[in-house]
């Protein structure tokens, strides 16, 4: 079993539950792929519980 409270296992489990609604909408199959790009590549290996505001702000000041 792997540790849940990770944002990067979180948001892939998100991303399986949600895969099928976003079949066939390209533009809404791309958020994954956004997110592993501009968050996931800094946040993935924090807990969610060791994500800071200042962790998020400084994320959406370099996008």
């Amino acid at each position: 079993m792997r540790n849940s409270h990770y944002l990067k296992h979180i948001s892939l489990d998100t991303f399986k539950n949600r895969k099928i609604k976003l079949k066939g909408n390209s533009k809404d199959e791309n958020w994954f792929a956004l997110l592993q790009l501009y968050i996931l590549s800094q946040l993935d290996c924090l807990s969610i519980s060791d994500i800071t505001q200042t962790d998020i702000r400084n994320i959406l000041v370099s996008i």
